[in-house]
C-alpha cells in the first residue's frame, strides 16, 4: 500500500475521482472543498492536505484538508488504508477527523489506534 500527496488539487482530483465517484453521495463534501480550492484557494489559512491512497494501481482512499477545518477521509473498506494516513498526519496539527463509518472500517477508532491515543 503506498500513499501519495499532492500539492496541486487537480492532480489529486485526477487521481481520487474515479474512486470517489463510485460511491458520489459520501463524498460530496470532498468534491465541494476540492471545487472550492480550485477556484478560490485563498480562503483557507494555510496549504491544503491532498492525499491518495493505492493499492497497486488503485486508490482505496482519499483524504484532504483545508486548514483550520478538520481531516475529511473518504469511505474504504481497507483498515489499513487509514492508518497509513493516521501516520503520515501524526505531526499535523488537526482539529478533528471525520469520516463515514462503513462496515468493515470505523475511522476514528482506527485513527486513534495508529496514533497511540486508544489501544
Amino acid at each position: 500500500m503506498e500513499l501519495r500527496r499532492y500539492t496541486d488539487v487537480d492532480a489529486f482530483l485526477d487521481a481520487a475521482t474515479p474512486y470517489l465517484v463510485e460511491r458520489e453521495a459520501e463524498h460530496n463534501l470532498i468534491f465541494g472543498v476540492a471545487s472550492t480550492l480550485r477556484e478560490d484557494p485563498h480562503q483557507y489559512t494555510g496549504p491544503a492536505y491532498l492525499a491518495t491512497v493505492h493499492d497497486g494501481d488503485r486508490v482505496v482512499m482519499a483524504a484532504l484538508r483545508t486548514p483550520p477545518f478538520s481531516l475529511v477521509l473518504s469511505e474504504s473498506d481497507d483498515p489499513g488504508a487509514t492508518r497509513l494516513l493516521a501516520h503520515d498526519t501524526l505531526e499535523s496539527d488537526l482539529p478533528r477527523v471525520q469520516g463515514r463509518d462503513s462496515p468493515s472500517v470505523d475511522p476514528p477508532r482506527s485513527w486513534c489506534s495508529a496514533s497511540g491515543s486508544i489501544d
